[in-house]
């Protein structure tokens, strides 16, 4: 097995992946895309389980890791066309998607333009835009990371992301939280930057086109009280989707991969394997959706996701 770190280039952007190969893997890779607040080194612990059985590449985008700073006027497009440069390096010819917030539209607009590169989709805390009451808490942190007020940065971040009316059924509410604005109020300049430009980035992002998203299996999901991206804003993506599964993790909310680390793994790993999600006991109802003229209702993930 594999295990090198690759430098590569767009447009004069210098940009980093990490290609963790299994060559006895009978499955496409796993592509991990990050969250704002994350880079390769922060799936560590998905790496450990899904390298098992997959090869799995990881990504820091630019504009994040130690990747080159990326001005905020390169959109999703230009991530889009990173992602693919990496995929055509790599010699991949497909591979399953995995994506967390902040990475959500870059998957989705790479499933959109490249379907054919992509096995299966999986997107976690997705939403179509950011609703008017966010985009106020957006800018606020915003400001705060531009004056170098960590402290406020930190605070306030974490209470954009968790939960905290919900953190005595939250599971590791109290711990994630400390460790959130532990982490946060000490970031380095450099991420500082990156943090504040991809923040622009989120603002001056448009809602996604749901009308182009790709005919792949998707699973949607986030954690029952996310209040970020709320369930019925991730329930939407998943409805345009021609065969999409809809679900929420239990006890948790947007830090879903924190709080229920096990579970999430392995709903993706199960997802792509084609068995049954019903049988996860931390994930609420299982929801099977189509806009497709005919109702979709098959009894397993295999025999839903079928051609």
């Amino acid at each position: 097995m594999k295990n090198s770190d690759i430098k590569l280039r767009l447009k004069g952007f210098k940009y980093f992946c990490r290609y963790i190969e299994n060559p006895g893997s009978q499955y496409d890779p796993m592509v991990l895309l990050s969250g704002a607040f994350q880079n390769m080194d922060s799936w560590k612990n998905f790496t450990k389980v899904l390298s098992k059985d997959f090869s799995v590449v990881l990504i820091d985008l630019p504009g994040s890791g130690k990747s080159d700073f990326l001005p905020y006027q390169f959109g999703g497009d230009f991530l889009v066309e990173a992602i693919n440069n990496m995929f055509n390096h790599l010699g991949i010819q497909k591979a399953n998607i995995i994506a967390a917030s902040y990475g959500t539209p870059t998957a989705f607009n790479f499933a959109a333009k490249y379907p054919e590169k992509v096995a299966h989709l999986i997107m976690g805390g997705v939403m179509k835009e950011m609703p008017e009451e966010r985009v106020k808490d957006v800018e606020r942190i915003y400001q705060y990371e531009q004056k170098g007020d960590l402290k406020a940065f930190a605070r306030e971040t974490t209470k954009l992301l968790l939960n905290c009316d919900e953190c005595k059924n939250v599971k590791r509410s109290s711990l994630v939280k400390r460790v959130m604005e532990c982490s946060l109020s000490r970031i380095s300049k450099s991420d500082t930057k990156n943090m504040a430009e991809n923040t622009r980035r989120i603002l001056h992002h448009g809602a996604l086109d749901l009308k182009k998203a790709a005919g792949v299996p998707t699973l949607v999901y986030t954690g029952e009280y996310d209040h970020f991206t709320k369930p019925e804003y991730c329930r939407e993506v998943a409805g345009y989707f021609k065969k999409a599964i809809f679900t929420t993790v239990k006890k948790a909310d947007h830090l879903f991969h924190i709080e229920q680390t096990k579970t999430v793994i392995e709903m993706g790993i199960r997802f792509v394997k084609g068995i049954a999600l019903e049988s996860l006991s931390q994930l609420n109802k299982i929801e099977y959706l189509s806009n497709e003229e005919t109702p979709v209702r098959a009894l397993n993930v295999a025999t839903t996701m079928a051609s």
